[in-house]
Formats: C-alpha cells, sequence, structure tokens
C-alpha cells in the first residue's frame, strides 16, 4: 500500500524522453491511481475496509 497518490510524471521527469503516446500513458495512470487514492480516503474517513 502506498502513502500518498503515484504520481509517475513526478519520479520520470528529467530521467527519461518519452514519446507523447507514452506521456499519455502515464497521465492515465496517475490520473487512475489519484481516483483510486480518493476513494480508498473517502472509505477510511467513513471507517470502511480500503
Amino acid at each position: 500500500m502506498y502513502s500518498e497518490p503515484f504520481n509517475a510524471m513526478f519520479q520520470i521527469k528529467g530521467y527519461v524522453k518519452l514519446s507523447s503516446e507514452e506521456l499519455k500513458e502515464l497521465e492515465t495512470i496517475n490520473e487512475l491511481a489519484e481516483k483510486d487514492w480518493e476513494e480508498r480516503m473517502k472509505r477510511a474517513k467513513a471507517g470502511l475496509p480500503f
């Protein structure tokens, strides 16, 4: 489990040159991770298992 949303764009920025298609894929992965994290936090605040 992670303690904050995974930010693929930040972790690889400046280290690798990516095609625009690869960047779009990373943005999609990052958006899905953020949505998942928000849902987990909502469930945790409501006292539900996540």
